[in-house]
């Protein structure tokens, strides 16, 4: 929240949301319905304002002008380098190349990340590779789901639920931040993702305990 971010804000949302539907909580439910409700009456005067500027477009309000116009130009590389993309950390060498004719609201540096984890892994490594991620994200999602149903001891079941939960609220923020392509950022989701596959580990202790 103190990030000022409304990407960020909105996978904290969703998080908080997710955690609501797994545990059955009518009562966070409840809150966070409440705040969706009186936000828009309690939103600072200056967002009020810049919020009716732009038509309360939803994907202009979270993205800005600027963020657009960088998603045209890197769709705009993937369309010319589909399946191998441009290269493994060459996504803002290549930037101006394919960059589009820009509204003056709009403008863009020459050299620029995608500000989306998704567009510029596609951008670097192609569809493939993009794929190849997805599948990966798949799996670990899948085995974090059976680890959080195999765990019967209530602590070992919340700490691999939050781990699931960071690692979605992490990937929400990267469609509008390249936060994998950040060294000091992409470290935690790696760590957060061993986290939640290492509590396997605790499965079959854990059920012996219990019995």
């Amino acid at each position: 929240m103190l990030t000022f971010s409304r990407p960020t804000i909105l996978a904290l949302f969703l998080s908080i949301l997710f955690l609501v539907i797994v545990k059955k909580d009518k009562v966070v439910a409840g809150l966070l319905l409440l705040v969706l409700v009186i936000s828009p009456f309690v939103a600072p005067k200056g967002l009020k304002d810049w919020a009716r500027l732009i038509n309360y477009n939803p994907i202009i309000f979270m993205c800005n002008h600027d963020r657009i116009s960088i998603y045209r130009n890197s769709l705009n590389m993937i369309r010319h380098h589909p399946v191998l993309g441009v290269g493994v950390n060459t996504f803002s060498k290549n930037y101006l190349k394919y960059k589009l004719p820009e509204p003056e609201n709009a403008q863009t540096a020459d050299n620029m990340y995608a500000h989306n984890t998704f567009l510029q892994m596609a951008g670097e490594i192609g569809l493939l590779g993009l794929l190849a991620f997805l599948w990966l994200l798949f799996n670990l999602f899948k085995r974090g789901a059976r680890i959080y149903r195999s765990l019967s001891d209530r602590y070992y079941k919340i700490i691999s639920l939050s781990l699931s939960v960071c690692l979605f609220a992490f990937l929400v923020n990267g469609l509008t931040e390249t936060s994998l392509y950040y060294a000091r950022v992409a470290m935690i989701f790696w760590y957060l993702a061993g986290f939640s596959l290492a509590l396997e580990k605790f499965i079959d202790a854990d059920n012996t305990s219990e019995s």
